[in-house]
Order: C-alpha cells, then structure tokens, then sequence
C-alpha cells in the first residue's frame, strides 16, 4: 500500500548548507513517486515564496504552503488568507514600532522594513501601499521578525483570533484555525488517503501539529530535543540527507 509523505522545506529538505535537492534527495523522492507515493511539500512559506528551481525538475504531488494554500495536480483546493480587516491594522502595528514585518501573500512577499533580508522581496515603507497589498492580494501570513510579547499576541488575536506561532527570534500569524496539520488533514480527505499511511517530516516549532496528526512522525536530526519528543523516529540532519535516509530504508526503495 503507498504512503503519503508531507515534508516541511526549511531545515528538512533545504538549509543554508545545502540549498538545492541533493543528488539523494532527488534520486530517492524520485524513486518513491515511482513506487507509486506521494510527495507533498508542507511548508510555512507562501506560494510566492516556494524556490522551483531549487527542486532540480522534482515535482511533487501536491503543495501546501504558509498552512492555508494547498495545489493538488494543478487544482488549487485551498486560497485561504488573512482579509484586510485583519492584515491592516497588525502590520501597522508592528510597522510603526520599527519591527520587521513580512506581508507573505500568492504573488509575492513584501518586506516592511528598511534592512530587506531578500532582493526578491518587494520594499514598502509607505503605509498606503501597505494598506493596498492588504486589501487587493490574499495575504497568506504575515511573519514578524522578532519575539513579541503578550500583550502583542493578546493585540494580534483582537483581529478575528489568528493562530500565532512563535519560534525564536520569529513569530508567524495565519488564518484561524489553519497550521500544517489541517492542510495536510484537507489533502488526505480529498485524496482518500489512508490515514495510517501518512508519514511527517520535520524540524521546528511549526511542523508540531503535523507531525502530532500523522501516523508516523519523523524528525529531523537538526531539531530541537522538544520537537524530537514529537516524533516516532529521528533520521539524520538535512545536511546528511536525512529525508533520503529515512525513505530509503523505510519504504524499501
């Protein structure tokens, strides 16, 4: 019976190490796909965000992006967002105090600050063009550069009560309700996988839910001792080709 895989992208599959598919990497996902699984990508970053070229022509079998977008086969099965009432008045907030702020949207991220941490971002620093992006793009999360506070989350949740995800030095904010888990629960249910079938990989604070949710949770060496209690198997790091390691020996291929 094939299994449906879901891997996170950042420190699973891609570091800074090692910022395109290995050799490995790509010869064992190709080799599953072949054996008849599925590959999906489950990543926090947005659709605008999602490196192709950096996959070396491996194209898996569905993306699921910023834990509110899912493509499946060229079918877009989910476009959820934050809607303006609730972008606008949080990247204000943290915009006027001099914080970086990331607007992560379908077509393409905006940085909010002076120090823009990648040339393909797109500079604002006017809040009319904020607002703008805010009302006329699908916002898919919006990413605070920083630790905030209580009282910031307790501001963020007045606004329609976003999910906040809080990783060091970094804080995500995504649709009520939406993380990794319940994108990845939708594709299953379109697909009528087997759920007993469903293997997890990941690294950090924000793969948790999905790795709670799947069957057969895997962490990557490169994680932290909170997130390897998460999982029912650790593999190598992802600069040791830690995905390949585990597929290879534990689909047999």
């Amino acid at each position: 019976m094939p299994y449906a895989v879901f891997l996170d992208l950042d420190g699973t599959l891609l570091s800074w190490k090692k910022p395109k598919f290995s050799d490995d990497t790509l010869k064992i996902l190709t080799k599953a796909q072949a054996n008849g699984h599925k590959i999906f990508l489950n990543t926090a970053r947005p659709l605008s965000n999602i490196p192709v070229d950096d996959f070396r022509g491996f194209r898996f079998d569905g993306y699921l992006c910023g834990c509110a977008y899912i493509n499946v086969g060229g079918k877009v099965l989910m476009a959820d967002g934050l809607s303006a009432d609730q972008s606008q008045p949080i990247a204000a907030h943290f915009y006027n105090r001099d914080i970086p702020v990331l607007l992560e949207g379908e077509y393409a991220v905006y940085a909010l600050w002076d120090k823009n941490p990648n040339p393909k971002f797109i500079p604002l620093d006017d809040m009319g063009e904020i607002f703008k992006v805010c009302e006329l793009e699908p916002i898919t999360k919006i990413s605070i550069l920083a630790d905030i506070p209580e009282e910031d989350i307790a501001f963020v949740r007045q606004f329609g009560n976003p999910l906040v995800h809080q990783q060091h030095h970094y804080t995500e904010i995504v649709p009520p309700g939406h993380d990794k888990a319940y994108v990845m629960k939708a594709v299953v249910d379109y697909l009528e996988l087997d759920p007993k079938k469903v293997i997890a990989i990941g690294d950090s604070e924000n793969d948790l839910a999905m790795l709670d949710a799947a069957e057969i949770p895997v962490v990557m060496g490169n994680a932290a001792d909170t997130v390897k209690k998460h999982g029912k198997h650790v593999t190598l790091s992802v600069d040791e080709d830690g995905v390949a390691a585990f597929l290879e020996r534990f689909l047999e291929i």
